[in-house]
């Protein structure tokens, strides 16, 4: 380390210590601070006195290194020194808008409520922060009646705060890794037995037999009969246009050739109106069929294709419906 030199300076009528500092690419620049003593006759001996004090602090200690940061380093260091809870606080505010509204005050009130008051106590700085301190708080909040799962919410929160400041080069490494990871107590669900099953099957099918023809069935069957007398209306009153436009047309016409020609027009016509008719019924007709399978679809369901004889049957019989 290069040794921090000085010399005394005179303005304005007071003594000034102009100190000799370098930063990290070596370039000098000085440093003028006020000595508090009035440059008179006889004062200078004093103020030599207080010049050396200042050069034996700053060769002494880091003071010098303090003096040569840039203002990004002044503040890495700042966040290195603030406790635990303050740099907590301080970076869930920062870091609010890569979070949503909900997330952001779930975390805050974590931070808050249990999170500050305890490091707050502990007065460690980010620096001193490892994973026994952790692990400790992590007993806290078993202490505190709380499950693993929520644990590891606060494990998750703290882990995502350290990690940022790692990032920073607040810290060397992240104190959550050095610490256990709460764990989450095994979910163990309850199951059906075999007659519990059973029981459960038949009274769906139960209810499907007595509710799904004529609360579904029977609803739909109706709409597509009143479908399909709509369609046979609009179809007879399509081939009555179509008759009645081709004879107006054959009336105005001399020529055999082209009576002809107009018959055989009408007959193409005639014939297009047919299956757009056909194609409409077809749908009705699917979608009645539908209906009437979805309940086996649904017994499907529950049986995992386990059909009684019975179901067999009327799936596999020719129905017409």
């Amino acid at each position: 380390m290069k040794r921090i030199t000085g010399r005394l300076a005179e303005r304005n009528g007071k003594w000034y210590a102009v100190i000799n500092l370098y930063t990290a690419e070596r370039k000098r620049k000085e440093k003028w601070c006020n000595l508090d003593l009035e440059s008179k006759r006889g004062s200078k001996t004093e103020a030599n006195h207080r010049l050396m004090e200042i050069l034996s602090r700053y060769n002494q200690s880091d003071l010098y290194l303090l003096d040569c940061l840039s203002p990004a380093e002044c503040e890495k260091r700042r966040l290195a020194a603030q406790t635990v809870d303050a740099y907590l606080t301080e970076w869930l505010e920062g870091y609010k808008y890569n979070l949503s509204v909900l997330t952001f005050n779930g975390y805050k009130a974590m931070v808050e409520s249990r999170i500050a008051p305890y490091f707050k106590e502990l007065g460690l700085s980010l620096r001193e922060i490892t994973g026994d301190e952790i692990n400790d708080f992590y007993a806290y909040l078993r202490g505190e009646g709380l499950s693993g799962s929520t644990a590891q919410r606060y494990h998750s929160l703290l882990h995502l705060a350290f990690k940022n400041a790692v990032k920073r080069r607040l810290i060397p490494s992240n104190p959550c890794d050095q610490a256990d990871r709460p764990k989450a107590k095994q979910y163990i669900g309850s199951y059906y037995n075999t007659e519990e099953i059973k029981k459960l099957i038949a009274e769906a099918e139960s209810y499907l037999a007595a509710h799904y023809k004529k609360d579904y069935y029977d609803v739909v069957n109706k709409s597509c009969k009143a479908a399909k007398a709509e369609e046979n209306s609009r179809y007879e009153k399509v081939k009555a246009d179509l008759k009645s436009e081709h004879q107006k047309k054959v009336a105005s016409l001399k020529g055999a050739e082209e009576i002809k020609a107009e018959k055989y027009v009408l007959k193409n016509k005639l014939f297009d109106a047919q299956m757009a008719h056909e194609s409409k019924l077809q749908e009705i007709k699917d979608r009645r069929h539908e209906a009437f399978m979805h309940k086996y679809h649904l017994i499907d369901l529950l049986r995992a294709s386990k059909f009684t004889f019975p179901q067999q049957r009327i799936q596999l019989s020719l129905i017409h419906i």
